[in-house]
């Protein structure tokens, strides 16, 4: 079996789009814009959301835990093609999906370890059938179905785990290391935004990050792309207002698609305590901010379908809070 996860991990590499094997480019700008292809690879990504089915049960699951651990190994090894498609398909958020998942599915066994290693061997001899490595796309399409939103994941078994250390761990891969991608130039710094990331402080994380962008030299320690999903994440956790103003300031200006500009200014007035609620063509603040998205109502209703891999923890779904 280790074997049979080296060489995926090996097949990935090289069947990966010609922008990943490009390790050592990097932007030191820690941003920089997303090509044709990684534009199309991230709208791949966006059309696996969502399509979890009831159908899918135990086993999927547990593929998509060693698809993340998988993941995680690849994002290490890929300079910025990651980032740059999405915050979120970064090596710290593959190795959140992945505790997700391993916390969630050691659970249901009521902590027996030999039924959870039993089922994680017989998802590794058939995971080449989950990702197909040859086509990056459905790819992408699996990984987003695989996808749990970073407010929703679930750690109640109190393990955090990379996928280098859930390699060495469970697949007695000695030689699995938690090495940076090349483009963190200050390992220190990265570490702790990465645990900032898996205690789940999205705005702790997000004002970090930001602060770092502020120095030349260590931009590139965390990628712009991260800062934004966190923003995002701080947000429908409903912690908006403990962004920074700086990086409010910096998000009304710059915040794509630029509706998101009007809820960093939304909540540059909230912090100062103007609660009046501002009028639709107001300086393009948005009065909608604090109302329940359609996103959140799509989500419970498919919840309590029990058409999701996840019990929704968020300001509108607390489920699982």
């Amino acid at each position: 079996m280790v074997r049979f996860i080296k060489a995926l991990v090996a097949a990935a590499l090289l069947t990966a789009p010609g922008a990943l094997l490009a390790q050592p480019d990097y932007n030191e700008t820690g941003w920089r814009a997303a090509t044709e292809e990684e534009k199309s690879l991230r709208k791949a990504f966006e059309r696996g959301k969502g399509t979890w089915s009831k159908k899918d049960g135990l086993p999927e699951m547990y593929d998509c835990m060693l698809a993340w651990a998988i993941w995680s190994d690849v994002a290490r090894n890929s300079g910025d093609f990651f980032p740059t498609i999405s915050g979120d398909l970064t090596h710290v958020f593959a190795d959140g999906q992945l505790s997700h998942y391993l916390n969630t599915l050691y659970a249901k066994t009521g902590g027996d370890v030999d039924e959870f290693t039993r089922n994680m061997i017989n998802s590794a001899m058939r995971i080449d059938q989950v990702i197909e490595l040859d086509d990056w796309k459905d790819a992408m399409r699996q990984m987003g179905k695989c996808y749990v939103d970073p407010a929703s994941w679930d750690f109640s078994q109190g393990v955090t785990m990379t996928g280098p250390e859930f390699n060495r761990e469970f697949l007695q891969q000695a030689d699995s290391r938690d090495v940076y991608p090349v483009y963190v130039r200050y390992a220190s710094e990265r570490a702790e935004f990465d645990q900032l990331v898996l205690q789940k402080k999205f705005a702790e994380a997000a004002n970090y990050a930001a602060a770092l962008h502020g120095d030349p030299a260590k931009k590139s320690t965390v990628y712009w792309h991260e800062v934004l999903f966190l923003s995002e994440m701080a947000l429908s956790a409903g912690e908006g207002t403990a962004l920074s103003d700086p990086l409010l300031q910096t998000l009304s200006q710059v915040w794509w698609p630029k509706y998101k500009r009007g809820w960093a200014e939304t909540l540059l007035r909230a912090k100062r305590g103007d609660t009046r609620r501002p009028d639709s063509g107001s300086s393009g603040v948005n009065p909608r901010l604090f109302e329940e998205p359609g996103w959140a109502k799509q989500e419970r209703e498919r919840y309590l379908a029990g058409e999701t891999n996840y019990t929704p923890c968020n300001m509108w779904n607390r489920y699982g809070c």
